[in-house]
């Protein structure tokens, strides 16, 4: 990224700061006055075309899960607003469900008529999706950690993984632990499902790091009803998660594949009946959310490491970020989960996914304007800190040398009301961060640490000050508090995410404004 001097067009026209102040009424006074200034400046981003989705799909906001119940007719959306219950059919929200906080996992009944909702806590409501009603509410009375998804079974029994490979019993009004048995003690999480035809629970366990870099490869179980205890089934999956396939007595099973195979997973249909397997197709390996079987088999959907993959009919399709996938177990509709959740038609995937993108690109720029301590990527990109004073600015390059940021050559002292003396200093330092020449070796009170720690300029006087991040698609604007006798600190996230192709005159009256933000020290 370059800074253009000469021959750039202006920023983008300024919003003006009463037609934002009504969208800004819920937040937090601090982040009122950090959006204000944002706005006072100006944004000069790309603002993304708006998700449209055809009938019957539709769109439901932010996200992070959402189930299909067995009979597809409903779907229900965990949030961080709440859980709801959705009507397919019309795409309308029917009511909020009264889950315990945070819920983690959701598993139904095989009819459909009951869901179990769990959190990290042990904490379970069992609910009618009739009405929303809760049927039972309980703790489970297991002193360790509960693993997974668990099973709803007959005579509302639930079966749930535990610590160390622990499989237990559970009474659905009481949560008074039945059974406790022990199965593969490496077993990690993992899924159980009641299987109505032939009266039998099926438990998928996940593997652990063995902490040497590979994982352990673990097992499927079933256990009969009327049997004393399950029975391992014979074979070994690595990374394994897990999925009923709708329609039919068996699992949908995503795993690693053979060694040598690494990057790369397998994704088989176990019938239950014959325990045989079917290959269906390759896929990511990764152990981050179940996998999704289309109905008639002509699609599916995984999780993998780089972003969500979705298989149709040969034909994949990734997606941008941390979404996940589920197909309706009646219909040609898919449901992708994340921050622009919706459901829509199995065929219309693909025009979604360019404004998914770009949907995704400037929710991280906005982000980090707001609210982000990095840059894209992870790597935290050169800067320039404007110290100032009454009449002079002080230009410090620096770049960032593990968790710091140290100085690279000498800072340049300018006059601050004059523009031409400005402009060639900013340019200069920002060359010089780029190119990382001239490096000096920092003292202990030149080290910067990034995450809000003490900044001390070369020498004492200055009164005000502004870092200015350089990434390859945006310039964060930051201002710095003044704190004790000479040093800043990190009081903020950056306010302002400017056009990384932004003319100079424009950066400086940015670099002007922030440097107002705090109230500046008195000589």
């Amino acid at each position: 990224m370059q800074v253009a001097l000469e021959g750039m067009g202006p920023i983008a026209q300024k919003i003006p700061l009463k037609a934002s102040q009504s969208s800004m009424r819920s937040l937090y006074p601090f982040e009122i006055r950090r959006n204000a200034l944002a706005l006072r400046i100006g944004t000069d981003l790309p603002k993304p075309r708006k998700l449209t989705v055809r009938k019957p799909g539709f769109s439901l906001g932010s996200c992070e899960r959402m189930h299909f119940t067995p009979s597809g007719a409903h779907l229900i959306a965990v949030t961080v607003n709440g859980t709801h219950l959705w009507e397919v059919a019309t795409g309308k929200r029917i009511l909020k469900l009264a889950v315990p906080s945070n819920p983690t996992e959701v598993t139904f009944s095989c009819d459909g008529a009951q869901a179990l909702v769990r959190n990290e806590q042990g904490q379970f409501v069992r609910l009618s999706l009739s009405d929303g009603s809760v049927l039972a509410k309980f703790k489970a009375k297991y002193p360790w950690r509960l693993d997974g998804t668990p099973g709803l079974g007959p005579d509302n029994r639930v079966l749930q993984l535990a610590y160390e490979g622990r499989l237990l019993e559970l009474d659905g009004k009481s949560g008074k632990v039945l059974r406790d048995l022990q199965l593969e003690p490496t077993g990690y999480s993992g899924e159980i499902y009641w299987m109505p035809q032939n009266e039998c629970w099926m438990v998928a366990q996940r593997s652990v790091d063995n902490g040497r870099g590979r994982s352990v490869p673990c097992a499927l179980w079933r256990w009969d009803r009327g049997s004393a205890s399950p029975c391992r089934l014979p074979g070994q999956w690595d990374q394994l998660t897990t999925a009923r396939v709708s329609g039919g007595e068996a699992l949908l099973l995503h795993h690693a594949g053979e060694p040598g195979r690494a990057s790369r997973g397998v994704l088989e249909r176990f019938n239950i009946s014959t325990a045989t397997t079917t290959p269906i197709g390759d896929a990511p390996v990764s152990i981050a959310s179940t996998p999704s079987l289309a109905h008639d088999g002509g699609a599916f959907g995984v999780a993998g490491d780089d972003g969500p993959h979705i298989d149709i009919g040969g034909e994949v399709l990734q997606l941008p970020g941390r979404a996940y996938v589920q197909f309706h177990p009646a219909g040609d509709l898919v449901g992708i989960s994340g921050r622009t959740a919706f459901v829509a038609p199995r065929g219309d995937l693909a025009k979604q996914i360019p404004d998914l993108h770009e949907w995704r690109l400037q929710r991280e720029l906005e982000g980090r304007g707001y609210s982000r301590l990095s840059a894209l990527g992870g790597t935290m990109p050169p800067r320039i800190v404007v110290f100032a004073r009454e009449d002079e600015w002080l230009v410090q390059a620096e770049r960032i040398e593990g968790r710091y940021y140290v100085p690279l050559a000498e800072a340049l002292l300018v006059e601050a009301r004059s523009e031409q003396a400005i402009k060639p200093a900013l340019a200069e330092k920002h060359n010089c961060s780029r190119v990382g020449v001239g490096i000096v070796e920092p003292t202990t009170n030149e080290r910067r640490s990034f995450h809000g720690s003490t900044l001390t300029p070369p020498c004492p006087g200055w009164r005000s000050a502004v870092a200015v991040a350089f990434a390859g698609d945006a310039v964060d604007v930051w201002p710095l508090k003044p704190t004790g006798a000479t040093a800043f600190v990190h009081d903020c996230y950056p306010v302002a995410a400017l056009a990384p192709d932004i003319d100079m005159a424009s950066l400086i009256s940015a670099i002007r404004k922030m440097l107002v933000w705090f109230k500046p020290r008195r000589d």
